[in-house]
Formats: structure tokens, sequence, C-alpha cells
């Protein structure tokens, strides 16, 4: 159970993502959409998630409220900033919601896909345009993703999707 106030946590799920990509900040994707599809692509894909990992999935971008967001080429740009605001986006996460519970590095590497698997979703069905432009990264970032959706054995199913997707997959 959480002890923290609920008002903040329940406000933290309507911070809007995509905010520094002009492609797609007018999409209106909030931090509850996006971890609510998470869960729903774990669920989908992962024979038995742990407890630890559905909540890690549930609330890993909660901590965005305090913290905000950084893009992934400010993040490759300058790691050492990079890591100090993961570490302060896990604080503010922690007293919004509850620690982290560990998570052993297959759990790890299942939230780190369905996080990136959302995000190729949502790009596809709402700037496809933007994801098929070499310059935005998608296809740099989509092998990334099939290889890490073959490491946890679910790249059928992955590859799947963004093809229905790509389609406009409705």
């Amino acid at each position: 159970m959480i002890s923290a106030p609920l008002a903040p946590l329940w406000h933290a799920a309507s911070v809007r993502r995509w905010h520094q990509n002009p492609a797609l900040a007018h999409t209106h994707q909030t931090i509850a959409d996006h971890q609510g599809r998470c869960v729903l692509l774990l669920l989908a894909l992962h024979p038995a998630p742990s407890l630890a990992l559905l909540r890690a999935v549930a609330t890993h971008d909660i901590g965005e409220r305090v913290a905000g967001d950084l893009s992934a080429d400010f993040k490759r740009a300058a790691p050492v900033i990079a890591a100090r605001h993961a570490e302060v986006e896990a604080d503010a996460r922690a007293e919004l919601f509850a620690p982290d519970l560990p998570l052993t590095e297959d759990e790890a590497a299942w939230a780190k896909l369905v996080d990136q698997l959302d995000a190729h979703c949502w790009c596809l069905a709402f700037a496809p345009s933007e994801y098929w432009r070499l310059e935005a990264g998608w296809s740099r970032a989509e092998s990334d993703l099939f290889d890490r959706a073959d490491r946890l054995l679910v790249v059928d199913k992955v590859r799947e999707l963004i093809c229905d997707m790509a389609g406009g997959g409705w």
C-alpha cells in the first residue's frame, strides 16, 4: 500500500509524452496511456511476468511529473547528465509511488522491450511518415527492438505487430 498522498500520483499520469519531438508532440500520449499500453504488451508477450516486473512497467515513467523527460538524442549526447536525471526520476517515482522492486536482468530487458515497442507503435499509428524518415532514427531503433525481442524469444510476435501497425493495423 502507498503511504504518500494519491493526488500527485494520479496527476502524474497526465504528463504528456513526446514534448521534445516536433513530429509527435501534437499526438497527446500521456504517461498513463503509455504505461497502460506497456502493461498490455507485457501481458500479451510474456508467459508469466512477476509482480516486480508488472509494477515496474506500470509505473516506469511516473517520475517524469517531477523530473521531466529527456530525448534519446540528448541522453546519447550527454550520458553523465542522463544518468543523474535517471536518478532524480527514480527518486521522484519512489516518492510518488513506491521504491522500485529489484528486477532481474531478464525482467529489465522485458521492461525495455515493451517501453520501446509502445514507442514504435505510437509513432507508426500517429506519425507514420516520421517513422520511415531515415534521419528520425526509427529504422536504427527498430533493429535494436528486434534484437531485444529475439533475445526474449518473441521476435515473431513483435515483427507481426510492427508489420500490422505499419500497414495501418487498426
